[in-house]
């Protein structure tokens, strides 16, 4: 297993160092993005950005104070199975973000501190906690998290321009990467600690490997994609549609095998294969399930899902409100509408896509997916719909591309509209980073 990992490891080196050869401007884009996601990102320290994040550093801080205060197997199984819902692997995210804090805690004879996470009672949002703990402990280990966030979304950018690359050319793949780099929607979750943007970037993995199957039918990619879309369900349960997008994967392989789609479609172990590495690593990627509390994951993955479509954290509106108001939120007015038409765009020249016919499909169908998700949903926020922004703007970027083969003109004067407006937009709203009036607020008093 060890071996394995280490080959993936130098594949995927391998491909980053060519692709940063082989395009001059890649690099270019990635320090953009390294920029934009992790200005100012340490806002409202040692304060959390949003309760999501208070909850999810808390679940694997209750785990250490909870085996401190009684060091044994069944503290310690009771500490994991605290949490105010099962979080998945983000409990291993925050763990290691932890691990500097913890022996810095150590040398300054400071590990008491961490007693005050002993099965904490539920009341007044854990603010005494919060006021016992030192505050360079909440500062050290929330802005671990948020780095490892930025070095996350970053990996999108990059993940975005090799499926442009799949998708077309390095051109495309420089303006998508571009485009998810000025969506100020994937720059607002990259700026908290949470599990959205890793779910994202295994989201991104798993349909780069699919594309790769779709086109070479080996074996290998698709359990990859498999497992990787497994990780993703493991951090963010609403990446389920990978499931669908992986079955679409193999059903369009077999749409372009041509006269073998027989034997292309009867593959049993590569199902099961596929099947299990992905069950797999949804399982280990549940400490909450791996202590024995099978039943509380249950609830979440049953109970609430299921509570969403009456689960009220916004006013009632109709489903096409919501989605309006958070893609023009995520977008601006400029993206959102040239996203809109690059959907509208491939559809229209869907026959001529030709060898690209395919990885265009697997896009359309997880663009899908994701969005048919949240339709039965009462209300939803933007981080919901992040797994979608880097499918819009590679839908984007392929219709730009096929524009200036056409009418170059054109393409120029909408290329330059969406670029200033959404670097503008984004630009502005990453720097409100830098103005906390509710820190000035405290300050004050």
């Amino acid at each position: 297993m060890a071996g394995t990992l280490r080959t993936l490891g130098k594949r995927a080196r391998r491909q980053v160092v060519a692709d940063l050869r082989a395009d001059p401007y890649l690099p270019y884009v990635l320090v953009l993005a390294a920029l934009l996601a992790g200005f100012w990102f340490w806002h409202r320290l040692p304060n959390f950005a949003t309760r999501d994040e208070q909850a999810r550093i808390f679940d694997p801080l209750v785990a250490l104070g909870t085996y401190l205060a009684d060091p044994s197997v069944e503290s310690f199984r009771e500490g994991v199975a605290w949490g105010r819902v099962p979080f998945g692997a983000t409990f291993y995210l925050n763990a290691v973000a932890l691990v500097p804090v913890v022996l810095a805690a150590v040398v300054l004879g400071q590990l008491d501190a961490f007693l005050a996470f002993d099965t904490p009672p539920r009341h007044l949002g854990y603010f005494y906690i919060w006021q016992e703990t030192p505050a360079w402990m909440w500062t050290v280990s929330l802005s671990i998290v948020r780095l490892v966030n930025v070095a996350f979304a970053v990996g999108c950018v990059y993940l975005t321009y090799r499926l442009g690359v799949q998708l077309r050319d390095r051109a495309t793949g420089r303006l998508a990467a571009l485009l998810l780099t000025f969506t100020f929607g994937f720059l607002t979750v990259a700026h908290e600690g949470g599990e959205d943007v890793p779910a994202l970037f295994f989201t991104l993995l798993s349909l780069a490997l699919l594309v790769s199957y779709v086109r070479t039918g080996e074996a290998a990619p698709f359990l990859l994609a498999s497992a990787f879309g497994g990780v993703a369900i493991a951090f963010k349960l609403t990446a389920a549609p990978m499931v669908a997008v992986v079955a679409a994967a193999y059903l369009l392989r077999v749409h372009g095998a041509g006269p073998e789609w027989r034997s292309a479609f009867v593959r049993p172990w590569l199902l099961v294969g596929g099947a299990v590495a992905g069950l797999a690593a949804i399982v280990l990627g549940f400490p909450t399930l791996l202590v024995g509390e099978a039943d509380v994951v249950l609830h979440r993955i049953a109970g609430g899902s299921a509570s969403r479509t009456e689960w009220s954290t916004g006013p009632d509106a109709p489903v096409w409100w919501w989605f309006l108001r958070q893609y023009l939120n995520a977008f601006g007015l400029p993206l959102f509408v040239g996203a809109v038409g690059g959907v509208v765009a491939t559809f229209a020249r869907l026959d001529d896509r030709g060898r690209d016919l395919h990885a265009t499909a697997l896009l359309l169908v997880a663009l899908a997916a994701n969005v048919l998700l949240y339709v039965p949903w009462h209300d939803f926020r933007v981080h919901h719909l992040l797994p979608t922004f880097p499918l819009l703007v590679l839908l984007l970027a392929t219709a730009l591309v096929d524009l200036r083969g056409r009418s170059p003109g054109a393409a120029r004067v909408l290329l330059a509209i969406l670029l200033l407006s959404g670097g503008a937009y984004a630009t502005a709203g990453v720097l409100s980073y830098a103005d906390s009036p509710r820190d000035d607020a405290v300050a004050w008093f």
